[in-house]
This record gives C-alpha cells, structure tokens and sequence, in this order.
C-alpha cells in the first residue's frame, strides 16, 4: 500500500515553514512571495531507530523472520572486518546493525511516499514503517493507530494515500466528489471477500500472485482506483466497476462473470447500444443485463448462455 508521508506543521520551527522567493515583474522591480505553512525545499529530517533506555531494545515492531529480510536489503558491511552484516537480534540494539551510521531515514521536510507491501518485496519501506508504528515522532493517521495525545510532539504524519485528504487530485474520485466517497470505496474495498477482489484484478489485467495477501490485492486495486478512467471493464470506469461488484450477492456475482465471460467470446453482444444473447436483449449496460437473468423468468436465457459458453471452450 502506497502512504503519504507530510510534515506536522504544529512543530516544524518556522525558520523551515517561512521563507521568501523574489522574482521580477514586467517593468523588472523586485517582487518578494512568501512561502507559508510549508517547510522549504532542500531540508530534511534525519530519522534514526530509536532504543528503550531501559533495556537497549531497538523501538521497532517488527519480528525477526521480517527484521533478517531487512538486514539482507540493507546490505551493510562492518568496516572493521570488511565482512556483511548477515543478521541482528531484534532484541539486542548493541548487534552492529543497530548502530551503523548508515541505518537512517532522511525524510525531506515537504513530505514524501513510501510503498508499503510484504517485507520480501519492500524490505526497507517496510521496516522504516515499523519504525513509524511505534515512533512517538510518527503518527500513521489510517484509523488503526491511537492519534497521540500531545500533537506537537509529532513530526510527520502518514496517511494511505487513498484516504490522504490532502491529495488533491487522487483520482477522479477525490477530484469530482467529496472525500466521504474517497473513504467510502475504500471501504467497500476493504470488506471485498477474496474471491472478488481477485476477481476486479482479472477484470482490469493486473497481474498478481495466487499466493498474495489481502493487503496486497486492497494496494493493487487502490492504484487501478487512482486513475479509474485508465482501467475500463466492459464499458465502465473501475470504480464504477468495483462499487457493482461489492453490492452482488452471490449468484449475481456468478451471472456477472457469466456476463463478462460471454462478452469476451463473442456470445454476448453490444448491438445499438444494447447487449443481446442472439436476438434476446439483455440490458443497456452488464448491470442491467446482470438484475435481467437474475430474475427467474430468464432463467432460461441465463442456462443457454452457460451452455454456450462451455460449447466454446
């Protein structure tokens, strides 16, 4: 999943979140704009992994089967012995790999994103989140995570990109309606069984493995929701493809891959805009053609296309 990462500007001093640019105008006098409530370009913020005084445990939520992915994508080396650091203890903060200089993040003042999937394939972002999961310098603003009690404290605040209500132009829908639809599909999203969600992917051609999580699956279908235009599913934009799908009970979950099926072969077909079954009109659009064989009166049509179908294969 994709996060934003932007500034806490309660406490960015105002030495980075104030500044000036000076430009000419037409009879070439000295025009000064300022910048305001953003930090300037050129800065950032170091972070490095903080440890618990008491016991000199790195603060980090992280097990150690995700932490040897980590240490393996860092690829450091001990400059003593010239020799890999092949492994660390998630316990121990004195192991050599939680104190080389090099394990920091720099996080430039005006924000940044981060692509957060399973530690095998983003190893580093994933382990600088699990920093940020329990980094009081960090807030991750997705509804899972307490907000701290003293915002000041915070620096940066991250945010799912699809939730990110500052993004101004996620997609068309965070550019056409309000930000409660944004949360709203992605909510639908989220409560999808498996099946259907896997099902959206294969309409839309994105590729996944069998074996991906759900998380996985939610990230692949938020990148298809950020450009929907891009990604048409027998005449539908994808999110207004992905919202049909979530309100389908079962069976006319199964008629709409009937639907989509016979489309693809040349069963179906879109004549004047309609969509017939030989000379049987179905409906304007999959939808309707979908509530149509869904009633009991076309029963038969619907057994007629499945014949068809398996004729075809």
């Amino acid at each position: 999943m994709k996060y934003t990462i932007r500034p806490n500007n309660e406490y960015f001093s105002p030495i980075l979140t104030k500044g000036e640019i000076v430009h000419r105008n037409k009879e070439n006098d000295e025009v000064i704009d300022f910048l305001k409530d953003r930090p300037m370009p050129g800065t950032g913020t170091i972070i490095r992994v903080l440890k618990d005084v008491s016991n000199n445990r790195p603060i980090i939520n992280i097990d150690q089967e995700d932490l040897n992915e980590a240490v393996k994508a860092f690829a450091f080396y001990d400059k003593a012995s010239n020799k890999p650091i092949l492994n660390a203890d998630v316990t121990f903060g004195m192991d050599y790999f939680w104190n080389v200089p090099d394990l920091s993040w720099e996080i430039p003042n005006i924000g940044t994103t981060i692509n957060v999937q399973e530690f095998k394939t983003t190893p580093i972002d994933s382990f600088w989140f699990s920093v940020a999961e329990v980094d009081p310098r960090f807030w991750i603003n997705d509804g899972k995570h307490e907000r701290p009690e003293n915002m000041s404290s915070v620096l940066f605040i991250i945010t799912p990109m699809y939730m990110d209500e500052d993004k101004k132009d996620v997609s068309r829908l965070g550019k056409d309606t309000k930000i409660s639809d944004v949360l709203n599909i992605s909510r639908i999203v989220i409560k999808m069984d498996r099946d259907r969600k896997m099902y959206v992917l294969d309409a839309a051609g994105i590729l996944y493995e069998e074996k991906a999580n759900d998380d996985t699956l939610e990230r692949l279908i938020f990148e298809c929701l950020e450009m929907p235009e891009n990604y048409r599913v027998v005449g539908q934009e994808f999110d207004q493809f992905v919202s049909e799908i979530a309100k389908y009970n079962e069976q006319e979950f199964d008629i709409h891959g009937v639907i989509k099926s016979a489309i693809k072969a040349g069963i179906v077909e879109m004549k004047n805009t309609y969509y017939y079954f030989e000379d049987k009109p179905l409906g304007y659009t999959v939808n309707e053609a979908v509530n149509n064989l869904y009633s009991a009166k076309m029963a038969g049509t619907l057994k007629k296309i499945r014949t068809a179908l398996k004729n075809a294969d």
